[in-house]
């Protein structure tokens, strides 16, 4: 098998989207009371992406927007970083 091994820049990029899941999960875990389920960070995932791509009011979910999403769950800090 000859793969070619990521240049720095993608390395990077993997290793930041790696620490924002830990961050994510950590967050949905711990920071509500009872923990928001597991479910729920996929659909979190995708919301901090339509409002990173500035598709806050797209859907997420039929009838919730990315933009409840990130209210609900206060995700902003995710969006900002």
């Amino acid at each position: 098998m000859n793969r070619k091994a990521p240049d720095a820049k993608k390395l990077r990029e993997m290793i930041l989207d790696l620490k924002t899941d830990e961050n994510l999960l950590w967050h949905l875990r711990f920071n509500f009371q009872p923990s928001q389920p597991p479910e729920m960070f996929e659909v979190a995932k995708r919301a901090i992406k339509l409002a990173k791509a500035g598709k806050r009011f797209d859907t997420v979910m039929p009838g919730i927007t990315a933009d409840a999403v990130i209210e609900e769950l206060r995700l902003d800090e995710f969006i900002n970083a």
